[in-house]
């Protein structure tokens, strides 16, 4: 029986799929915290709260992440 996948819940995504955007984030020298914290959890809950995201949306939760680590 396998058990509640943590990552599924605070980022809507399966620990596989996560598993390939860390590989892919750390091969192009990206912070998979930040990433994970700041773009695909943020997008994960504007989801869960049935916010139409087009593709404005996605940019604004980007930009306001890059924002803070400038």
């Amino acid at each position: 029986m396998a058990g509640i996948d943590r990552n599924f819940i605070h980022y809507g995504i399966r620990t596989q799929d996560l598993d390939l955007i860390r590989q892919l984030a750390e091969k192009n020298e990206l912070d998979t915290a930040w990433l994970t914290d700041e773009i695909l959890k943020v997008y994960h809950e504007q989801k869960v709260l049935n916010v139409d995201l087009d593709d404005n949306a996605v940019e604004k939760i980007i930009n306001k992440a890059l924002n803070k680590i400038k």
